[in-house]
């Protein structure tokens, strides 16, 4: 089961600063990046997040006609290991392992 706030989530520039942030039933997180169209597309990004999600647990439960390979399967089961927390998440900063 996910601990993550439910969705849904959304992308919205502020209007004081022009800052991207991503808002969600119970929080607002401010997005900071190098420049306004990276923070965008992260902010876009991180807003889709539980959505991506659902759908890939959808389709990695197979209740659908469509076919996925072994591969893509495992692919799936990965992604969703890794955004539940149930798989070491390796920080691009020094590749530290940690489970979160």
């Amino acid at each position: 089961m996910s601990k993550h706030t439910p969705g849904p989530w959304a992308a919205t520039q502020t209007p004081n600063d022009g800052r991207w942030a991503v808002l969600g039933p119970a929080f607002a997180l401010p997005m900071f990046a190098v420049s306004p169209v990276t923070s965008e597309a992260n902010a876009r990004l991180i807003a889709a997040a539980p959505d991506l999600l659902d759908a890939l647990k959808w389709l990695a439960r197979g209740e659908h006609e469509w076919s996925a390979p072994p591969q893509a399967i495992a692919f799936m089961e990965r992604a969703i290991a890794k955004a539940e927390g149930l798989s070491p998440f390796v920080s691009p900063v020094g590749g530290s392992s940690q489970s979160y």
